[in-house]
């Protein structure tokens, strides 16, 4: 069976079966490895201990709390994103325009990462922040390419 699927768009959906399957491992093994949970538990108190006023309200099952929900918004994210990847080698239209709107707020969120790198002294994340908004620029450009946006339907005079 032949497929007009350019290359990009492969190349968009292993990277999102890539990235979504490795945040599902991580997001599991928070919520079902005790050690694994208890590890980060144990640092993030640690940390938190220099923090006046996060030491008064930080105990370890709040922390675990917060850690058990983190891990559950991940699975649900990392199988969307599996759900997306399908979209995108299928060549469905929702699936171009959920990977465009994810990248937008991506790029927003990268935005107000950099901010707060900036005035808070965390200037380690600003690589990531920078790293995150051009792969995000990037795969907004790749969206728009004329044999992508051709190969998911639209006409390649509308933007």
């Amino acid at each position: 069976m032949s497929t007009n699927r350019p290359v990009v768009i492969t190349i968009l959906a292993v990277l999102q079966f890539f990235f979504s399957g490795f945040g599902l491992i991580l997001s599991i093994s928070l919520v079902a490895l005790a050690p694994v949970r208890d590890l980060i538990v144990k640092t993030s108190l640690e940390i938190l201990k220099n923090s006046p006023n996060a030491a008064e309200i930080a105990s370890p099952e709040l922390v675990q709390g917060i850690l058990l929900g983190i891990g559950v918004v991940g699975i649900i994210f990392s199988l969307l994103g599996l759900l997306l990847g399908y979209g995108l080698l299928k060549l469905y239209k929702w699936a171009w325009f959920c990977t465009l709107v994810l990248q937008v707020l991506q790029i927003l969120g990268s935005l107000q990462g950099l901010l707060g790198a900036i005035t808070v002294p965390a200037l380690a994340a600003i690589p990531q922040q920078l790293f995150q908004l051009l792969t995000s620029g990037v795969i907004i450009y790749c969206l728009f390419l004329p044999t992508v946006r051709q190969a998911f339907g639209f006409s390649s005079q509308s933007r």
